[in-house]
């Protein structure tokens, strides 16, 4: 291959960027990049996606006064993670328009652009080019990882800051530039700030500082400037700790509590609850992580770092050690929250991330470089049909988990052009029904309001008419099950239209 095209490859991280818009395409994402929060946790998505199009209606936007379109709190004001995602694509619908895909391609690009930050952090650990392609491809191989990431919940957005977070500081270890350190602070603080729990990749370069301090030889030290440094690394964990403060507060004086802001640890959750976490783990999680021949290659790595750990410095496996405590540590202290949330798993990839940097290294040093080739691009063969396949799934329109919702809620634009037509303008508020959810039914309306998660799901009548003291005006109804409540049909009198023959309106 002609030596300037290789240096124009590597330079631009082509083969990443290949790669990236391979499993784009392979996996059918771009049939889906205008639709909606939909299939698995939808419910979270739309929580999500509704920050993101309430900035954008707002005229004055201010990042700090996040709001979503229930309206149980305070003007819909409410806060989970620091809402920089959100606010940031509020923009890109100020110049775009306020397209779902934007979204979407916003938070897979993140992704990507992190994987990117993962093969030099690889690189700055081993000169093995293509090791380091090959096992920055390998997280685009997790179903997981690829719902997400392609979607609203900022789980992997933050881990793909922690990525780019964790380039600098290996950098800064390596090369002693001060730029490097600020620029990995920066952006540890951007992710603690997105999702606290990313914080686990910072603390052991925390910790080692510490660790560092009893080391009576400080021409040896990794840190210069130690009390400079101390400084500086604590005030990304007090920066943390402060929106989270923060966030608690201004839900309390907002009467928002949609957003959990506590741990809900494993000796709090009830045996059958324990007993069905595992259930699902064994029976469905397993399975969208990886498929099972990439978790064997992957307990291979593990198996590898730590017989032969003398092969990586002290430092990392000071780091290995601490990452690992640190990752059962989340596991257990937010342990009930994955019953019905996987997402939460994403939060334990920093581990996994750690385990391939210091596997290749291992590799490079053991010159097992042509046999992990071979070994990994046939698991990642095997893995890319697996994914596909639970990808497409997700995504299928009998999925349980999107089947269940008016699927005439998916033609979004054409459904607000409707109820502008009938007067029903933005500006407007709304009871949607059935909608067990804060945000679902009211984000592809795109109309403040509230839905049955406010007033219940029987007596319905009655606490409709407590709403409408507070400004709601109309209601919309999405699936005729409702209807067998006998305390509707006082409110059922003025129809004023219908959509797609399953969405009706009503004034009230």
């Amino acid at each position: 291959m002609n030596s300037r095209l290789v240096v124009v490859i590597k330079r631009y991280n082509l083969d990443l960027l290949l790669a990236f818009a391979v499993l784009f395409f392979y996996y059918n994402l771009y049939q889906y990049l205008n639709l909606g929060p939909c299939s698995v946790h939808t419910w979270r998505q739309a929580d999500s996606a509704s920050f993101a199009l309430s900035y954008y209606n707002q005229e004055s936007i201010f990042l700090l006064k996040p709001q979503i379109l229930n309206q149980e709190s305070i003007d819909g004001k409410a806060v989970s993670e620091f809402p920089i995602i959100y606010y940031f694509v509020s923009l890109l619908f100020k110049i775009f328009g306020p397209q779902d895909g934007i979204f979407r391609l916003f938070s897979f690009g993140l992704f990507c652009i992190g994987l990117i930050y993962f093969k030099k952090t690889i690189l700055l650990w081993t000169s093995d080019y293509l090791l380091s392609s090959l096992f920055a491809i390998v997280p685009l191989l997790s179903p997981l990882l690829v719902f997400y990431s392609f979607g609203f919940i900022p789980n992997t957005s933050a881990l793909a800051v922690s990525l780019i977070a964790g380039y600098y500081s290996m950098s800064y270890l390596q090369h002693k530039k001060e730029k490097d350190l600020f620029w990995g602070l920066a952006f540890w603080t951007l992710a603690g700030l997105i999702k606290i729990t990313t914080l686990i990749g910072f603390l052991p370069f925390y910790f080692f500082w510490f660790w560092e301090a009893t080391k009576e030889n400080s021409s040896s030290r990794f840190f210069n400037k130690p009390r400079l440094m101390l400084v500086y690394m604590s005030m990304v964990v007090i920066i943390s700790l402060c929106w989270v403060i923060f966030a608690k507060n201004y839900n309390r004086i907002n009467n928002s509590s949609f957003f959990l802001m506590d741990i809900k640890p494993y000796w709090r959750t009830p045996q059958n609850e324990i007993d069905y976490i595992w259930y699902r783990f064994e029976t469905e999680w397993v399975h969208v992580v990886f498929h099972p021949l990439m978790f064997k290659f992957y307990y291979g790595l593990i198996a590898l770092v730590v017989l032969f750990s003398y092969k990586i410095s002290a430092y990392a496996r000071f780091y290995f050690i601490v990452l690992l405590i640190l990752t059962g540590l989340v596991i257990i202290l937010w342990f009930n929250q994955i019953i019905v949330h996987d997402y939460y798993i994403i939060d334990w990839f920093p581990f996994f991330f750690f385990v391939l940097l210091a596997a290749a290294s291992i590799i490079s040093k053991l010159k097992l470089n042509k046999f992990a080739y071979v070994l990994l691009l046939y698991v990642m063969v095997i893995n890319v049909h697996h994914a596909k396949k639970v990808i497409l799934d997700r995504y299928d329109i009998n999925h349980p988990d999107r089947a269940y919702l008016n699927q005439s809620f998916y033609k979004k634009q054409e459904l607000q052009k409707y109820m502008n037509e009938i007067g029903l303008t933005r500006e407007k508020k709304v009871i949607s029904i059935p909608d067990k959810s804060p945000n679902i039914t009211l984000y592809f309306l795109n109309r403040k309001g509230w839905t049955n998660i406010n007033i219940g799901e029987s007596n319905i009548g009655t606490n409709i008419v407590k709403l409408k003291n507070l400004g709601a005006e109309y209601l919309v109804i999405s699936n005729q099950s409702v209807m067998t409540d006998i305390s509707l049909k006082p409110l059922l009198i003025n129809k004023i239209g219908e959509f797609d023959g399953s969405i009706s309106f009503y004034k009230l």
